[in-house]
């Protein structure tokens, strides 16, 4: 199952030359109560193994959420071109739905990123350019999610900030 594709060739008088493209697992995906490594398009590839275990995000499918797998590749090449202060590699899940786009949980920073579908490029820019900007400012701690669609980016805070701000005395 890990092969994606086999060319051999003849080389006269006695040789032969066999290229073999193996497939690449970009995340996990669950399907029938088991785990199976997924490519960047969404297809299975092979059941998750314990002997060759690879820490991969989490891919599911919300509602309406098959309508977007076939743009998953070109997602997470543009995500690592954006200038994110993080990897792809530190994304714990990607969802995907109809209703809010990509949703990406980066576990170690606690922080939620949503990415609208119409124009995800540009949404994909703008929560790319909010997080450089919270991250360079220490404020990440702060943000539990980030949300951009529409042309607009929105930030919830954290439960935490948001009692220090509800705190009697508290100035600002």
């Amino acid at each position: 199952p890990w092969i994606e594709s086999v060319n051999i060739r003849r080389d006269l008088p006695g040789g032969f030359t066999i290229q073999i493209k193996e497939r690449v697992p970009l995340f996990c995906a669950r399907k029938n109560d088991r785990l199976y490594y997924v490519n960047a398009q969404g297809l299975l590839i092979a059941p998750v193994d314990p002997r060759s275990f690879r820490s991969l995000p989490v891919l599911e499918l919300g509602p309406g959420g098959d309508d977007a797998l076939p743009l998953v590749a070109d997602f997470v090449e543009q995500f690592r071109k954006a200038g994110f202060p993080f990897g792809f590699r530190q994304i714990s899940s990607l969802r995907l739905s109809a209703a809010k786009g990509f949703e990406l949980y980066v576990e170690n920073r606690r922080l939620s990123l949503i990415i609208g579908l119409e124009q995800w490029q540009d949404n994909l820019r703008r929560i790319a350019s909010v997080v450089s900007d919270i991250d360079k400012r220490k404020e990440t701690v702060m943000v539990s999610s980030i949300r951009a669609a529409d042309g607009q980016v929105w930030m919830t805070k954290t439960q935490e900030e948001q009692k220090d701000e509800a705190a009697p005395g508290r100035t600002h």
